[in-house]
């Protein structure tokens, strides 16, 4: 018996993967000022990195520009690291990302609902689309005046999504994608400095989720092409959590670095000869807080040839003190007093061996 439709076992078997088409990557360099260089871009869903180095590959100095890419796919990030700068093989969740560091962000995110608690066994927020997700997840990375190409199906714009876009995006355009297998929109638009509202434009593109399809992408270059920023300072991108393959890997390569490095020089020459006797005999207090630091445990010997095997440890009482004034009023003061105890094993060959006693 089957579990899932045939369309969602696939999709999970891909990790929710399509490659963008070559055409609809063309036909958005169309739309992009080609003479822009030394800026960067963001794939956060690069798969094996061929739609971001299609796209800048059009431009008049592709060399001047730095791609960095995601993948969480193990074979489709070794892919991609071969034809994008720099690639990290994570979640998009498990990245550190720069905050307005690139000039292109180069989103076409896996498409669905997110899998909710249905069952009510853990925190069920409702259902949301990952388009969604990786959309709030990415914009902040885009500087001021950056560009993005959104690939989406068009029933996703609905009205939560459209304010999303034109809060954060100007000169927004919406085309349908020549390649219609996903009933795919490309939505491009230009960061904003401040987050404001386009109720006019917010309702065009709720239309569209609605129904009313634009226009086609264009076959021809743009005569208002949209201009890429230039790169302000290289930006970097680090992951939150390693796997422990890639643990292994940093712990190695940065050995000497860690403290299992120095670990014999600063501690190698310690003995119990070196460490100085108290000038004078331990207080109360003293001998508490050589207790609570766990410094009284062990075997010990006495004068007289016991043996005990002892752990030491620190509890707090109450004092409690109760006085009545000339009125008949009842005052109960309560004031904390550490005790210290020790608790012992007779280890001394004889009648006693193996009794426990505690010292206060």
């Amino acid at each position: 018996m089957a579990l899932m439709f045939d369309r969602l076992a696939h999709n999970y078997a891909v990790d929710g993967y399509y490659r963008t088409d070559d055409e609809t990557v063309k036909r958005c360099a169309y739309l992009l000022d080609t003479s822009s260089s030394h800026f960067s871009a963001l794939d956060p869903c690069c798969g094996e990195g061929m739609a971001l180095t299609d796209v800048v590959r059009q431009f008049e100095q592709p060399g001047s520009i730095l791609t960095h890419g995601i993948e969480i796919n193990r074979d489709r990030y070794l892919s991609a690291s071969d034809r994008i700068n720099q690639v990290v093989h994570s979640d998009l969740n498990e990245v550190s990302l720069p905050s307005r560091a690139y000039g292109l962000l180069w989103l076409n995110p896996p498409y669905g609902q997110i899998v909710t608690d249905k069952a009510g066994l853990g925190d069920d927020r409702g259902t949301d689309r990952l388009e969604k997700v990786f959309f709030r997840r990415t914009i902040s990375t885009l500087q001021t005046e950056g560009i993005m190409v959104l690939i989406v199906p068009y029933y996703v714009l609905d009205r939560e999504f459209s304010l999303m876009i034109t809060k954060w995006f100007t000169d927004v355009q919406v085309f349908m994608a020549p390649e219609q297998k996903f009933k795919q929109c490309v939505v491009m638009g230009r960061k904003r400095a401040n987050a404001t509202s386009d109720m006019a434009t917010a309702k065009r593109i709720e239309a569209i989720g609605s129904g009313e399809l634009p226009p086609e992408l264009p076959d021809y270059p743009s005569q208002d092409p949209y201009e890429i920023p230039i790169m302000r300072q290289e930006p970097t991108m680090r992951i939150v959590r390693l796997e422990p393959e890639q643990l292994a890997l940093e712990v190695q390569r940065h050995n000497k670095a860690t403290l299992w490095g120095g670990f014999d020089a600063l501690f190698g020459g310690l003995s119990e000869s070196s460490v100085p006797k108290p000038l004078r005999d331990l207080t109360q207090w003293h001998l508490a807080l050589a207790l609570a630091a766990g410094y009284v445990e062990g075997m010990v010997k006495s004068d007289d040839g016991r043996t005990l095997l002892i752990k030491g440890n620190t509890f707090k009482e109450k004092d409690e003190r109760r006085e009545m004034d000339e009125d008949g009023n009842l005052t109960i003061t309560r004031l904390d007093r550490f005790v210290p105890v020790i608790r012992g094993i007779e280890l001394t060959p004889g009648d006693n061996f193996g009794n426990l006693l505690t010292i206060r």
